[in-house]
């Protein structure tokens, strides 16, 4: 693999996210179990979900509040 088609790759895995089935699916795993706390009153953030951190933070600040508008929850 040349080194032009590494960065490629690199910044179409920044764009869209990791290859690995398992870092994909690991935040829609994490948004279904917090939805589930936050609607019996627990305080832990979506963060707490995740089994591989996400390097774009405000990104799940957005989710946050937008499931916490969507359901009146509070984050």
């Amino acid at each position: 693999m040349s080194a032009s088609e590494f960065a490629s790759w690199l910044a179409y895995v920044e764009d869209n996210g990791p290859l690995d089935f398992q870092r994909r699916y690991d935040e829609p795993a994490a948004l279904i179990a917090w939805v589930v706390q936050a609607a019996q009153g627990g305080k832990s953030k979506i963060d707490d979900f995740l089994r591989f951190k996400n390097k774009n933070q405000n990104q799940h600040s957005s989710i946050d509040n937008a499931i916490a508008k969507l359901f009146g929850v509070k984050v």
